[in-house]
């Protein structure tokens, strides 16, 4: 939805086919269990159709592709809102690092240690059950 957004609320179904190699199945399936599950959880009422259309061409080999995708005007000012929020608030520092070895040390054990340490060095170094209760 977001490069619909991102195109003005009409985009071009092979610009979504370059953006989604493997079809364009996949995201339109997730669209629709989303609002499957928005109805069941009462996050919208019933009948709340989905803010992208797609916009059909002529039929090819007996069956109809989508050629574009469309967004409403309305749903469109609301979808561009709501993603600049998300982008405002979910920026987190960018990764330049390499991703971590599966084989380190994680910090947490001893060098020579096959488990994690699950007590700290410093006190309380004794369970603390409620209530005075023991295993």
């Amino acid at each position: 939805m977001s490069l619909v957004v991102e195109f003005d609320g009409h985009l071009e179904a092979a610009v979504l086919r370059e953006a989604f190699p493997r079809g364009l199945r996949g995201p339109t399936v997730a669209l629709t269990y989303a609002l499957k599950r928005g109805v069941k959880h009462d996050w919208w009422p019933e009948g709340t159709e989905a803010p992208v259309t797609v916009v059909y061409g002529g039929p090819q080999d007996g069956w109809r592709q989508a050629s574009a995708y469309e967004m409403s005007g309305e749903d469109l000012l609301a979808f561009r809102a709501a993603l600049a929020h998300y982008d405002a608030t979910t920026s987190g520092p960018p990764w330049d690092e390499e991703a971590p070895s599966a084989f380190a040390v994680n910090a947490g054990w001893g060098a020579d240690d096959d488990v994690p340490r699950a007590l700290h060095d410093d006190p309380p170094t004794a369970p603390n059950f409620p209530d005075g209760a023991t295993r």
